[in-house]
């Protein structure tokens, strides 16, 4: 029976299927595997291609892979859709070096450089790259056979057209879109002419049998896996980088060497997601070795049965408080959500000595007097009471810890770092039991929409510093919609050590893809907006796309129960994000983390919703730039969910968040305009 190989080019157009079809791909590959001849495979020679030696392999009804017969091998090279597949075939030739033992796939440059003659003399408009000599463009990186088509290109589209159909350039593509807005940066890789790929990129040495289930990641990312740490270790990377699965990747390695984990983050809808990827991971046995749970959870499971207060009501009660004191009650209540909260404050001293990280009204030892008398009262009313909020509960749950000295886990794994608290953090810190060379923390500070100002973990005797590492490719999410996104959350990203960090849109960080740029839509009325949604979600259902692999992200839940009830009407299956499996996902930009789609819509995007004009007018104007930055990140956060395409969208003027990196737009009805910006 033939051996079979995975090369990097297969996992790579892998990616940018979705989940459910990246489960088909995965179930494909693991069938060749136990026998690449049986039935339902149907591995198959093509004809009328420079390439003899290629067969195609059926995935499923719509996806076809491609792979090289040799040697008694079978090595996958590519996998994508029935049509796009064969086009991919006759774009190329794969050839076979008989002494290297390597393949080669090579551009069939003839083709596209009779199309380029043809184009060039009947363009009207200015090229792309006119400004720029060719001497400019060879130097750039760009091989000498590319140049004629080079020439032909007037518009960023018709570099995403090449990003497509070769993909394997990518990295010039992406330089090459610097070039286009004016940002050169240091030139790619060159290319070795037509070559698009060489199995000599591969990896030198291939994963021994023990490791094959580490395929699916980048060298990067799977020194972190697999590594050894002498004490905690922090992961940060822009949207997309492949956090979580280098964290869930952890937890299964370490379970497989005999470790009880923990894998915690804060909100539960994303405790779903992380149970799921490490059920699809593990085996039966190792699945029971990992605790997958929100940290409240964990927190309650430690302290037992507590009686929570209600959120709504203990908010109503302090700014009763407040006022009752003569103090301001909506500052009264930020100040408790982002010092006493976030900081786990519970004494008069404490709160004298706190530095109040992210508040800008500085306050006078006097004032903050005054102010812990309101938050004091709020305490013994707790305690008659017998409830507790949730960073109590964290603090009664490290304090046990740290009496009794033992912890039912031997690693800690934490996702989403950069929404948790102090007390929190204290206690996930204290599982360790004094060993926290298992002690993994994972995040982005430009996705913290829960706890504002962040946590500096060396005050916690957390130390990462020498044992911290930034993931820099992003694998979800295209170029174009990277760039977008980066330059939209602007300096909004500040992480837990009160550092602000590497922005990710330096020229050490990039896509895998160039892509299509957002599209920016404005509309007179809430009806207008709704049925451009419906149009576009038809046409994406006449192209193939599956329903569920589209969402659209809100600001508040009216407006979900409002195109619900639109998209209803129209006979388009939706649905709220996670219950039951089929339709368009519709939900508010909170709930949209952990997720990801291959087409997302954000709707809504006006004056008066990002940010929310109440809130702002209920907060001191020195605060008020926390609050933007605060909905600048959750703008970022439900645009980074998108893999391929993403729509914005408003009723009457776009958010002021917009307005700050876009060119002006103006409002239409029924016909709107499109902008697009990178």
């Amino acid at each position: 029976m033939k051996d079979v190989v995975v090369t990097h080019a297969f996992l790579k157009a892998a990616d940018r299927f979705s989940l459910s079809d990246r489960g088909r791909i995965l179930e494909f590959v693991r069938k060749m595997f136990e026998n690449p001849l049986r039935s339902g495979i149907h591995v198959e020679p093509l004809h009328q291609t420079s390439s003899p030696d290629v067969r195609s392999a059926r995935v499923s009804k719509s996806i076809r892979a491609l792979l090289l017969e040799k040697d008694e091998r079978y090595y996958l090279l590519h996998v994508d859709n029935h049509d796009e597949a064969y086009q991919w075939v006759k774009r190329r030739k794969v050839s076979w070096d008989g002494e290297r033992k390597s393949i080669q796939i090579v551009a069939l440059i003839e083709r596209e450089e009779t199309q380029a003659s043809k184009v060039n003399s009947e363009r009207t408009s200015a090229g792309l790259f006119d400004d720029y000599e060719d001497e400019q463009l060879l130097a750039q990186g760009v091989p000498g056979d590319w140049l004629p088509i080079i020439r032909t290109l007037t518009d960023v589209q018709q570099l995403n057209e090449l990003d497509r159909t070769y993909p394997e350039a990518t990295e010039l593509w992406v330089h090459l879109l610097g070039l286009a807005d004016g940002r050169p940066v240091l030139p790619p890789r060159k290319l070795k002419q037509t070559t698009l790929w060489s199995m000599e990129d591969e990896e030198p040495d291939p994963l021994p049998p023990s490791r094959e289930w580490l395929r699916p990641l980048t060298p990067g990312q799977r020194d972190i896996v697999l590594g050894s740490f002498n004490g905690p270790m922090r992961v940060t990377g822009g949207a997309g980088t492949g956090k979580t699965i280098v964290a869930v990747y952890r937890a299964v390695h370490l379970a497989r060497n005999g470790h009880r984990v923990l894998l915690t983050t804060y909100t539960r809808s994303l405790v779903r997601s992380l149970r799921d990827q490490v059920d699809r991971l593990s085996t039966a046995e190792e699945s029971q070795r990992i605790e997958v749970a929100n940290v409240h959870k964990v927190a309650r499971d430690i302290v037992g049965e507590t009686t929570m207060s209600d959120g709504k009501e203990l908010e109503t009660r302090i700014r009763f408080l407040a006022a009752e004191g003569g103090q301001n009650p909506d500052f009264a209540l930020d100040e408790w959500n982002t010092v006493i909260a976030r900081m786990g404050i519970f004494t008069r001293e404490e709160y004298l000595n706190e530095s109040r990280t992210g508040r800008k009204s500085a306050l006078r030892p006097n004032e903050r007097a005054l102010l812990w008398a309101v938050f004091e009262r709020v305490y013994v009313e707790l305690e008659r009471s017998k409830r507790c909020t949730w960073f109590q509960l964290c603090k009664l749950a490290a304090d046990r810890l740290s009496r009794e000295n033992t912890s039912p886990y031997t690693a800690v794994l934490v996702d989403e770092l950069q929404d948790l608290g102090r007390q929190e953090l204290r206690m996930l810190h204290a599982l360790c039991n004094n060993d926290d060379s298992n002690f993994m923390l994972i995040g982005d500070a430009g996705q913290r929409i829960y706890n504002q100002g962040g946590v500096n973990l060396r005050e916690l005797g957390i130390e990462t510093r020498g044992r911290s590492k930034r993931l820099l490719v992003s694998y979800r999410m295209s170029e174009s919609i990277r760039r977008f996104a980066e330059r939209l959350l602007g300096d909004a990203r500040q992480d837990p050590n009160g550092e602000v960090e590497q922005s990710a849109a330096s020229e050490s960080e990039t896509s895998d893809r160039l892509g299509e740029r957002p599209a920016l839509r404005g509309f007179a009325t809430h009806f207008d907006q709704a049925q451009f949604l419906i149009q576009q979600i038809r046409k994406l259902q006449h192209e193939g796309v599956d329903l569920s692999d589209v969402a659209v992200f809100v600001p508040k839940n009216d407006y979900v129960t409002f195109l619900i009830s639109e998209l209803g009407r129209e006979r388009i299956p939706c649905r709220k994000l996670g219950v039951g499996s089929e339709g368009v996902n519709i939900d508010t930009m909170y709930q949209a983390k952990g997720w990801e789609f291959r087409v997302v819509f954000l709707a809504y995007c006006q004056q008066g919703q990002l940010p929310n004009y109440g809130e702002l007018l209920n907060t001191l104007v020195p605060e008020q730039g926390a609050v933007r930055e605060r909905y600048r990140r959750l703008l970022y956060v439900a645009l980074t969910r998108a893999r391929e395409k993403v729509f914005i969208t408003w009723v009457k003027q776009p958010s002021e968040l917009l307005q700050s990196v876009l060119p002006p737009v103006r409002t239409t009805a029924a016909t709107s305009l499109n902008n697009s910006a990178t």
